[in-house]
């Protein structure tokens, strides 16, 4: 499988695989930063990946705004809602905004980066 890793409209940046000992809302109760559990899974990409070559592409700056966001949003007493400081990953088969999508096919490697996200992939708000 390989997969992007971003910064989702929700923390969107790191693609799906938060530290599974902490329930979603970790952020929320100030257990953990969500730029925090982004550094965590940017780490563990760092430290696997190599061997693995799960993670195709990698955007660690958007997935930082997005963190940020989070931690601001949460900050000003808002709730940005159960998962939105949960890194996570996106299939190299859906469309991510401002990442290539090679399908895991060498035929669409190298594409430009794409528009718009998927439908599987956008933040319903």
């Amino acid at each position: 499988m390989h997969g992007r890793l971003t910064g989702a409209r929700t923390c969107r940046t790191i693609a799906r695989c938060g530290p599974s000992s902490r329930p979603p809302s970790w952020s929320a109760r100030g257990d953990l930063r969500a730029e925090d559990a982004l550094g965590e899974a940017l780490a563990a990409v760092a430290a696997g990946n190599k061997p693995l070559k799960a993670f195709i592409h990698l955007d660690p700056d958007l997935g930082r705004a997005a963190a940020r966001a989070v931690d601001d949003s949460i900050a000003r007493g808002e709730d940005p809602g159960p998962l939105a400081s949960v890194p996570f990953g996106v299939k190299d088969l859906d469309d991510s905004a401002g990442m290539p999508t090679a399908k895991g096919s060498r035929w669409y490697a190298g594409g430009p980066p794409k528009d718009a996200d998927s439908i599987h992939v956008a933040s319903p708000t």
